[in-house]
């Protein structure tokens, strides 16, 4: 191992890099570190021609005014092409309440356009995934899950394996039907 240094123009977090080349240049979302009061947390894209001269930031989604996505937001996993565009898991964080320090982690999806995805296609109004089973719950974070990984199946096309993190104290798998994330987001 031998550290190169930073390749952002910031410190970033959730970095995921598209899994082929877009128009020529290799593709990743990232989510620069720090908020202002005039910039929101937000999901921006970045593009290389060789994974290690980034450019061409641009903002793809930001925190809502309020909901699910009101406090953080963060690429999750790798774009997954789908026959309807790049399908991106993302998590979202809100907070109830000023007494509420690390919030309730939750995730939806994204979909943008096979040969611009800085171009949304849909997004999740609703979070489809959401801390419920105890493990999940409880644990060094409380109420956290956070996408991080996704397959798809092998022997079923149609269903993504999700690798997530829950309560910021174990890695857990899930799987989610494809169809009916591309339904909920009205594709």
């Amino acid at each position: 191992y031998r550290r190169l240094g930073q390749i952002f123009p910031c410190e970033n977090k959730d970095v995921v890099i598209f899994p082929e080349k877009i128009g020529g240049k290799y593709w990743c979302y990232h989510r620069p570190v720090g908020r202002t009061n005039i910039r929101k947390l937000a999901i921006v894209s970045g593009q290389s021609p060789d994974l290690l001269h980034w450019g061409q930031h641009q903002h793809v989604l930001h925190c809502q005014n309020s909901g699910w996505y009101s406090g953080r937001i963060g690429a999750g996993t790798p774009p997954v092409r789908t026959r309807a565009g790049w399908l991106t898991l993302f998590h979202g964080v809100e907070y109830c309440g000023p007494k509420d320090k690390t919030g309730t982690y939750r995730a939806g999806a994204m979909l943008t356009d096979l040969n611009d995805p800085n171009q949304i296609l849909a997004v999740s109004q609703d979070p489809f995934f959401e801390p419920e089973l105890d493990f999940e719950k409880h644990g060094f974070v409380n109420n956290v899950v956070f996408p991080t990984g996704a397959i798809v199946d092998e022997e079923d096309p149609d269903t993504l394996l999700v690798y997530y993190g829950a309560a910021d104290s174990c890695v857990a798998v899930t799987a989610f039907s494809i169809e009916e994330i591309l339904q909920s987001l009205g594709h």
